[in-house]
């Protein structure tokens, strides 16, 4: 399988990753949603260790749980909030208070 490359900005600069590679590793279909739960039992399990998953005998490596981790990382990324105001002003942002301007 080809893995295909994206490319993805989390502010301090570009890196591309390969898309489904994590999936692939741990055995679960590409279309499936990996839930977070198992992420964040994944990430505590240390580098060298065998679990079992989906009926496999699995070992963490390093790149394993480089990927758990970026997973987690992505997956709780939130998305800025936007709320139009009646008076036409927009609103960003968690607060609310220094991110405002008007259309």
């Amino acid at each position: 399988m080809v893995y295909e490359k994206t490319t993805i900005n989390l502010g301090d600069g570009d890196f591309k990753i390969k898309e489904g590679s994590l999936s692939k590793q741990l055995g679960i279909p590409v279309k499936d949603n990996i839930p977070m739960a198992l992420l964040k039992k994944l990430v505590k399990k240390e580098i060298g260790t065998k679990f079992m998953l989906n009926g496999k005998e699995r070992k963490m490596t390093t790149l394993l749980k480089r990927r758990v981790s970026l997973a987690i990382t992505l997956k709780s990324r939130k998305k800025k909030a936007t709320h139009k105001m009646p008076d036409g002003t927009v609103m960003t942002g968690k607060t609310h208070s220094k991110s405002s301007k008007k259309i």
